[in-house]
């Protein structure tokens, strides 16, 4: 399961295809940037760690804009105290304890979204003053009577109102 969030302008695009959801890429970054080292684990706790990291650890991969590769590394479940992750750099045989100061978790979560639910949920991101009307038709005779438009007064306010004359407005 790979996840390429690349930024194209002011989008995150999930994998090239569709714009990303900007709270999961905000808990990305904001882990990404706030991460520091809680401690160094004790010999006896490596080789569990690394045997850890090898079977859930999540790979982080961040570039710059030129595509240039900045850091690699691995996320993998929480320590024992669940107020940090094991975690350690590409290339390194020493495992680390992360942890987010402030904030208590595992920052596996923040990076363990699988598919669509990296995708952004907005079926509209107009703005509501742009908005003159809406109208939400439900095809199937059992729902039309939840039918409906939804037009802006001339004074702001919007109103609501059936489209079919046999559904009453409430």
């Amino acid at each position: 399961n790979t996840t390429t969030l690349t930024r194209e302008g002011n989008v995150w695009m999930y994998n090239g295809i569709s714009p990303a959801n900007p709270t999961s890429v905000n808990y990305v970054l904001d882990a990404m940037t706030r991460v520091r080292v809680k401690f160094r684990p004790a010999d006896s706790a490596v080789d569990y760690m690394v045997q850890n990291l090898s079977t859930v650890g999540i790979k982080i991969e961040a570039y710059d804009k030129a595509g240039k590769k900045l850091k690699s590394y691995y996320v993998g479940g929480s320590s024992q105290d669940e107020h940090g992750s094991t975690m350690i750099l590409e290339n390194s045989d020493e495992p680390l304890v992360g942890y987010i100061p402030n904030w208590v978790g595992s920052l596996y979560n923040r990076f363990a979204l699988k598919g669509d639910e990296w995708r952004d949920r907005h079926i509209f991101q107009e703005e509501v003053e742009e908005i003159q009307s809406l109208r939400v038709e439900y095809p199937e005779l059992e729902y039309d009577n939840y039918s409906f438009t939804l037009n802006r007064e001339d004074n702001g306010e919007f109103s609501v109102d059936p489209i079919y004359p046999t559904t009453k407005k409430q």
